[in-house]
Formats: structure tokens, C-alpha cells, sequence
């Protein structure tokens, strides 16, 4: 009995990290579209550019990374592992946060 409950045990302490990086990761992304939604009519404008061209840069970069990721989620996405296993998404959510 004490070696099954041992396996479980493990099983389920792997899943609960699995899920909370995957919870920890949605609610990074959640905040990401909310900059991005509120962002993107501004860096829209033609003069935003020649005004903030620092920024504006950070944002075109950003803008591509999230449109990549998002078109990857779409297409590709079907379950809660292929989320845990894309590295891009780990590294560059972040990043577009900062």
C-alpha cells in the first residue's frame, strides 16, 4: 500500500507543478493582452514612431512575438502540455512584459 500510495503521490505533486506553471503562465498572458489591446491603437498612430522611436521599436517587437505565439496557440495548441513543453512561451511572455 505505502509503495501505490508513494506513486501517486508523486504523479499528483508532478501535475499540481505542471498546472501551476500553466496557471502562472494564463495569468502572465492575461495581463500581456491587456497591455497589448491597450497599446496597439497608440503605436497604430503614424507619429508615435518618429516620437518615441525606442519604444515604438520595443513595441514592434513585442507585437510580433505576441502575434507568433498567438498564432501558434491557435493552430497548434490542443492540450494543457503543449503548453508546458513550448519554451518560447516561457521565455518571451516575460520579456514582452518588462
Amino acid at each position: 500500500h505505502n509503495s501505490s500510495a508513494r506513486v501517486f503521490k508523486e504523479r499528483i505533486e508532478r501535475l499540481s507543478k505542471e498546472l501551476s506553471r500553466i496557471i502562472q503562465f494564463f495569468t502572465i498572458w492575461n495581463d500581456l493582452q491587456k497591455y497589448w489591446a491597450y497599446l496597439l491603437p497608440i503605436f497604430k498612430q503614424r507619429d508615435i514612431a518618429h516620437h518615441m522611436p525606442e519604444q515604438y521599436e520595443k513595441f514592434v517587437l513585442i507585437d510580433k512575438l505576441y502575434r507568433q505565439e498567438v498564432e501558434w496557440a491557435e493552430s497548434k495548441c490542443k492540450t494543457y502540455k503543449s503548453f508546458a513543453k513550448r519554451e518560447s512561451l516561457r521565455v518571451n511572455v516575460p520579456l514582452m512584459m518588462q
